[in-house]
Order: C-alpha cells, then structure tokens, then sequence
C-alpha cells in the first residue's frame, strides 16, 4: 500500500499543505480539506489529552481499506 496523499497541519490545527498522489474516486474541493485537516487535528488533540497514560495522540489509525499514519515533526507540525 503505497502513500495517497499528504497533508500537513501546523500546531493551530490549520492545513499548509495538502497534496494527492493517487486520483481519488471523487473530487473534494478545499473546503473539504481544510474540514479533514481541522477534524484530525481535534481528534489528536483530544486522544492526547484524555489518555490515560503520557501519550503522543493518534500515531496510527487503521479500517478495512485505509490506513492513517501521523508524524509529528520537532516542530509540531503533524503529517499524515
């Protein structure tokens, strides 16, 4: 499973940058990737805060046909 798109997120929760590899099977337009960014970005944050141990927030998220990866830069900046 190769990387169908990139998006990087600052510490504020916006999208810098957003770029798809692999056509998807229907057009999102920029306000649809400006909601994915944003909703990721509240889901780490909320992970990492009611965790019940000293945690990163989502590293990973895994469904039948996707999977999720988040790394967080020095930064703080997130890709996934």
């Amino acid at each position: 499973m190769g990387v169908h798109s990139l998006y990087i997120i600052n510490k504020a929760g916006s999208l810098i940058y957003q770029k798809d590899f692999i056509p998807l099977p229907t057009q999102l337009n920029s306000n649809d990737y400006l909601r994915l960014a944003g909703l990721f970005h509240g889901m780490h944050t909320i992970a990492k805060s009611v965790a019940p141990t000293r945690s990163g927030g989502i590293v990973h998220l895994e469904g039948e046909n996707m999977q999720l990866r988040c790394f967080q830069s020095v930064t703080g900046s997130f890709m996934m």
